[in-house]
């Protein structure tokens, strides 16, 4: 037990020492920004937040030096001057919160203690309950371990944890519940230990905080001293598997190791114990803690030793021993106990020699403690009377017997019946001997009664426990099944009362609505027949219109043709050939716009045209007026789309001359030859014309502005007019493409 509560007594002081400092740790690069603001920063309220600030900078430093403390203290007292001469309390305060912690450091404990109460009060009237949560629990440091002393320290945590539930704060909730399970398990009151264990544990659950290692392991404790192992292992595992899901391989999992180890020993499970000691001692090495690594090891022998694996425990205990130098009293008695004892189970009493020596001169040189006095008795008896110098463990035993009768332990009292008998059969005086032994087994017996009685009591704690555990949540589902019905009923109310508000008011709209729909209606039916009359002399009116258009696309096709039979009438009195052809080409141009307007009154769609099959007629009649006298082909690649009137029309008048010029040119001396002809989508809304022929191609010199020729004029002002892109080029005859822009595209297929 003393193994356990030493290791439990370094993380209650880790604990108290490190809660509050929540801040850093800070450098040199994070204070310079505040040094400069600091000098332009007036003398009112923010200066002394700022004065504040610089303290905890300096404070908080990593590896922070004698220097950094004098600064700290430095700004601390600036900030104080300041926040006193402005009556800034909100300041004052947080000055006496950092002095509760710079005092101690500078040999100012007490004055610390009064800064702290300061700050308190402070907090308290301002109703800052986080800063008062902290301040509590600073203030519980001020306090030691003693049994006076540790009454106060719960006292100050319990007033943190209230606090801090003002504030809101469920995790701070939880760390503190954390720090009075520890304290109170320290105490020996193990009911309070675990209703604030377990209390500890809701509040982190509630807010998904993961690092539960720590709480688990200390139910783990509680369980174990109060004798009920198995739940002290459930506990301790799972704060091992916590520690493993959350990748935490520090110091502290060094603990739980030991702990469990501790925990498996007590019930006769020392292989397990073992395995857990040297995991923990693996980590203790890592982390290079001689006082861990002493304390498991020590333990470890001790499971070894029940595991008959004597040797291995001496060869364990030297080679730590070796590696890590004893430095203090507790762990030189504590190793040279274990040795004592191994070798005298043994039989080495020669080798136990040299650790007796040393025990009797701790217990001569180094003034140990009565406690530790009494474990070096217990450690030269058994030696002792193994190795047959029973003058010595007489003596040793009358020494042990005033440390007995004097604190009254049952315990170190049976021990010297026993062995006071085993000397008296030495001695030869069995009736003594006899009677030493009857004494002996009546105390054990009552000592085992004494336990077992002490393990039922301490079963009934935890039955109590989790029977109150179990009565609260009862009556916290109760209560909130009763203000669940509550306000199941107050809901039903409330929606009895607006229904029946909701459907008097529906009724009024309906009969509202009723008259207002009968009154519509008749003003709808009129209206309705209105519109029927108009929509009536508007079909008329519409199918007016697609007559008059109809009519207007085939005259200004007769016209169109009118003109071209007045153009042909005119070339039979033209005696030049250049005239005639002029005349020609014209007739061609007028009958490309002649065969547009011809689509559009045939088709039902008055405003657009099949595009596909307007060039295939257009290519046709060419083909035919025209007449080539050698043979040519034509192919055409056209996607089949509608295309309106003031795209039509430059598309096919463009189409004209290129493949008039292409005839005409492209091919002399009655050569074969080749027209292609294509419209294609290369994105969307974006199209290319192409004609292209394989006949003797264009100029190496040659430019549309320089050609003079009116048929290449007219295709780039069409082209202009379609907003396209005209480029001519050779490749292996001619081939004029234009891109242009056309919305509104509706793509049937491809040809």
């Amino acid at each position: 037990m003393l193994k356990v509560l030493m290791l439990l007594f370094a993380s209650l002081m880790v604990c108290s020492s490190s809660y509050g400092q929540y801040l850093g740790p800070f450098t040199s690069k994070d204070t310079a920004p505040l040094l400069a603001k600091l000098r332009n920063c007036p003398p009112d309220t923010s200066r002394v937040m700022l004065t504040i600030q610089l303290s905890d900078q300096y404070f908080y430093r990593a590896g922070r030096t004698a220097n950094e403390l004098d600064s700290a203290v430095f700004y601390n007292n600036a900030a104080k001057k300041l926040a006193t001469s402005l009556a800034f309390e909100r300041g004052l305060a947080l000055v006496y919160f950092q002095q509760a912690d710079i005092f101690p450091l500078i040999n100012l404990r007490e004055k610390g203690k009064e800064a702290g109460a300061k700050s308190i009060a402070l907090f308290s009237r301002q109703k800052n309950y986080m800063m008062l949560g902290e301040s509590y629990y600073r203030q519980a440091s001020f306090y030691n371990f003693s049994e006076i002393e540790l009454s106060e320290r719960i006292r100050f945590f319990q007033k943190s944890l209230n606090a801090f539930g003002l504030a809101g704060s469920t995790l701070k909730k939880g760390m503190v519940a954390t720090t009075l399970g520890e304290h109170y398990f320290f105490q020996g009151n193990h009911q309070q230990a675990l209703s604030a264990l377990k209390q500890a544990l809701q509040y982190f659950q509630q807010v998904r905080y993961k690092r539960l290692m720590g709480v688990y392991d200390l139910l783990g404790l509680v369980y174990a001293d109060l004798g009920a192992p198995n739940e002290g292992i459930k506990f301790g595992l799972l704060a091992l598997r916590n520690a493993k899901e959350l990748g935490d391989s520090t110091l502290q999992v060094c603990t739980f190791h030991n702990r469990l180890g501790l925990t498996y020993n007590s019930i006769g499970e020392y292989k397990k114990a073992y395995d857990h000691y040297q995991e923990g001692l693996r980590i203790a090495r890592k982390y290079e803690h001689p006082e861990s690594v002493h304390l498991i090891a020590s333990n470890a022998a001790t499971a070894l030793s029940r595991l008959d694996r004597r040797p291995e425990a001496i060869a364990l205990l030297n080679d730590v021993v070796k590696k890590y130098p004893l430095q203090t009293t507790f762990e030189k008695l504590m190793m040279d106990r274990n040795f004592v004892s191994l070798f005298t189970q043994q039989k080495q009493f020669k080798a136990a020699e040299k650790y007796v020596n040393e025990l009797r001169q701790i217990e001569t040189t180094q003034s140990p403690k009565d406690n530790e006095t009494n474990e070096i008795h217990k450690s030269l008896i058994p030696y002792y009377l193994a190795s047959g110098n029973y003058p010595a463990a007489k003596k040793y035993l009358a020494l042990h017997k005033i440390f007995a009768y004097s604190t009254g332990t049952l315990k170190n009292i049976c021990g010297n019946l026993l062995w006071q008998s085993q000397l008296d059969s030495i001695s030869g005086n069995y009736l003594s001997a006899i009677a030493n032994y009857q004494k002996y087994s009546s105390l054990k017996d009552s000592i085992f009664n004494e336990t077992k009685s002490r393990q039922i009591r301490q079963l009934e704690i935890i039955y109590d426990m989790e029977k109150k555990d179990e009565n609260i949540q009862l009556l916290t589902k109760q209560s909130h099944l009763q203000l669940d019905m509550l306000k199941q009923a107050s809901v039903v109310q409330n929606i009895t009362f607006i229904s029946m508000a909701l459907l008097l008011i529906i009724i009024g709209l309906l009969v509202a609505g009723y008259r207002l729909i009968k009154k519509n209606n008749k003003n709808m039916a009129a209206r309705q027949e209105e519109i029927h009359s108009k929509n009536i002399t508007l079909g008329h009116l519409l199918t007016e219109k697609e007559w008059l258009i109809k009519e207007i696309h085939h005259r200004v096709k007769n016209n169109l043709h009118m003109i071209v039979g007045l153009l042909e009438s005119q070339s039979e009195f033209l005696k030049g050939d250049e005239a005639r052809m002029a005349v020609a080409e014209s007739q061609h141009r007028i009958q490309s716009m002649s065969m547009i307007h011809q689509k559009l009154y045939q088709s039902e769609n008055l405003s657009s045209i099949d595009i596909s099959s307007y060039i295939h007629e257009l290519v046709q009649f060419l083909k035919d007026s025209l007449n080539p006298a050698a043979t040519i082909v034509f192919e055409l690649d056209i996607a089949r789309l509608e295309m309106n009137i003031s795209h039509s029309i430059p598309l096919g008048l463009i189409l004209n001359e290129a493949i008039t010029n292409s005839i005409k040119y492209a091919f002399p001396k009655y050569r074969n030859g080749k027209i292609t002809v294509s419209l294609k989508q290369f994105a969307p809304q974006h199209f290319t014309l192409t004609i292209a022929d394989n006949g003797i191609g264009l100029a190496p010199d040659f430019s549309i502005s320089k050609s003079g020729s009116l048929g290449l004029t007219l295709i780039q002002g069409l082209c202009d007019d379609i907003g396209g892109r005209l480029s001519i080029g050779s490749n292996n005859g001619t081939v004029i493409s234009i891109d242009f822009q056309y919305d509104s595209v509706i793509e049937l297929a491809i040809t």
